[in-house]
């Protein structure tokens, strides 16, 4: 089912840096998102409410589905030390360059995802131009032709 007219054509970002996971799933409904597409390489969290299971049922509870690709992510030994905004513009960088190009398969089915209705991709930094989602979005909205929003 492609998606609804009122969000027809947006790919959204979301971060849950500072939010609860109650506060977040509010949010991400507010705005028209159906789906929540945690796009971490490892969906696990210290922040309570925001590991895979439990985000998945807080996103049930809330009306949106969940789907988790784990390709998309960063692997863990590329995020060990980022301390600056340099380091972080580092990784972004090599992200879209080197690791992106890498991820088709997984990229086709964000894609699909994206385009059978509203869908947030999901991590945890709230400033996108610091998150992976940043590039990812982009490298999606190419594909799909959609704009994207970053919440």
């Amino acid at each position: 089912m492609p998606q609804s007219k009122g969000n027809a054509e947006v790919i959204f970002t979301a971060g849950y840096e500072g939010l609860s996971v109650d506060e977040f799933m509010r949010k991400l409904a507010a705005s028209g998102v159906r789906q929540v597409l945690d796009v971490r390489r490892n969906a696990i969290s210290r922040k309570p409410g925001f590991s895979k299971s439990a985000l998945s049922a807080a996103a049930e509870a809330h009306g949106l589905k969940y789907a988790h690709i784990r390709g998309l992510g960063v692997p863990t030994a590329l995020r060990k030390g980022l301390k600056t905004r340099a380091d972080y513009d580092r990784l972004l960088a090599r992200y879209r360059s080197e690791l992106l190009p890498a991820m088709t398969e997984f990229v086709a089915e964000a894609a699909r995802l994206v385009r059978a209705e509203p869908t947030a991709l999901v991590c945890f930094e709230a400033d996108h131009t610091m998150c992976h989602r940043g590039p990812l979005s982009k490298v999606l909205a190419d594909i799909t032709g959609y704009a994207v929003k970053h919440l």
